[in-house]
């Protein structure tokens, strides 16, 4: 159903996007990542109880999910811009910054 509603998307239709990324995954496993799985493993373990997946379709698939969900659209494309994420991060436990600088470039000061 949601994947329904995004299919509505004025710029770039979902199931489109997730044929693409199913198909550069597949030609990525054919070219690069089975030819040396000791570099590109399929999963990562974090602990005994916890893997994750790499160099796979379901690794691939969360790592453009991660990209995409940080991409704003602007000028007519997709772009990453860094800094614009740290908008909804939250080091000072919901406490407003005041005047003063935030590190070496920025001022919080109007």
């Amino acid at each position: 159903e949601d994947q329904e509603v995004l299919q509505l998307s004025s710029t770039q239709k979902i199931y489109q996007i997730l044929d693409d990324i199913e198909e550069d995954a597949a030609w990525l496993t054919e070219n690069i990542w089975d030819k040396d799985r000791k570099l590109f493993p399929e999963e990562v373990v974090l602990d005994a109880e916890h893997t994750i997946p790499c160099f796979t379709e379901e690794g691939y698939k969360w790592a453009m999910a991660m990209a995409k969900s940080r991409c704003v659209f602007t000028d007519g494309s997709l772009r990453l811009m860094p800094l614009l994420d740290f908008a909804n991060h939250d080091d000072y436990g919901g406490r407003e910054i005041e005047g003063g600088k935030m590190g070496p470039f920025f001022t919080t000061r109007g």
